[in-house]
């Protein structure tokens, strides 16, 4: 009986975030069509939102946990920076993109004196467990982000507690014939343009696309690597969004869900996102 009352006022406090990060939207819409904010009931419209402006559906089924989001402590717990996303490797590592923590970082690639990264890690009910980064570990020499691969491994003080949520399996694209379909999670803003709040886990679809088609679509590939990166698309809405930076890119196979790529960067006219493919080397 506890447990089902817990998720039931997890859900509700979940819809009243995505309600007020979609206030924008729902002032749009009584200015546009002269509509009333008290006439709104939000399951239709969050309906009208999913088909209309915002294709990344919250991941309310909590299916892709495995996806953590990153703060950046300032002055020690009065204020904080957003930096990105993640994808869990263990209950103690989490794999992410280099420019996204870089700024934590000194020239020899190691954590600034003083410098405090917190990773998030949602459970099914509202609470979140937090883990302090002790450390980093570049895959690569010198691993900047504009130098060979956008990965970055960073290391907590002591294990999460995953309360049984077993992990994807993170694998090389390059054993995988079936990629048809791709799934991209990250905490990033509802959409490139938005100012508001982050903090809610969401979940989009697209397909692979060569570099050739990236090209075609005038895309602004920057730094594209074609030994480390590849290039999703769905012709109609964005994948990725600011800040989902570093988030899992998944492909569903007969053995289950597993993480290919974590998220580099968005071009906004072309709707081309760029991910650094996973390589287990």
């Amino acid at each position: 009986m506890f447990i089902e009352l817990e998720d039931k006022i997890f859900q509700e406090v979940d819809m009243l975030r995505q309600f007020r990060e979609l206030r924008d939207e729902l002032n749009r819409l009584e200015k546009t069509k002269g509509n009333s904010a008290k006439d709104f009931q939000f399951e239709p419209f969050w309906n009208h939102i999913k088909e209309q402006f915002s294709p990344r559906f919250p991941d309310l089924n909590n299916e892709y946990k495995g996806c953590v989001y990153l703060i950046k402590k300032i002055d020690g717990c009065h204020q904080q920076d957003f930096l990105g996303s993640g994808v869990l490797v263990d209950n103690q590592q989490v794999l992410t993109a280099h420019h996204v923590v870089e700024d934590c970082l000194d020239d020899q690639g190691d954590l600034i004196s003083g410098a405090e990264i917190e990773v998030v890690f949602d459970r099914v009910n509202m609470n979140h467990q937090t883990g302090q980064v002790r450390s980093v570990k570049a895959i690569v020499e010198n691993g900047r982000s504009t130098e060979g691969a956008d990965f970055i491994y960073l290391e907590l003080d002591g294990a999460l507690d995953l309360y049984g949520f077993e992990l994807p399996e993170l694998i090389d694209m390059d054993e995988l014939s079936d990629l048809d379909e791709l799934i991209a999670v990250g905490y990033g803003y509802i959409n490139p343009y938005s100012t508001t709040e982050y903090g809610i886990r969401r979940v989009s679809v697209g397909k692979l696309i060569s570099e050739e088609r990236g090209q075609q679509l005038n895309a602004t590939l920057w730094g594209f690597n074609p030994s480390w990166d590849i290039l999703t698309r769905n012709d109609n809405y964005h994948m990725i969004a600011d800040n989902d930076s570093g988030g899992p890119l998944y492909v569903n196979t007969p053995n289950g869900l597993k993480v290919i790529a974590i998220h580099r960067q968005i071009d906004d006219n072309s709707k081309v996102n760029m991910h650094t493919k996973i390589k287990m080397t």
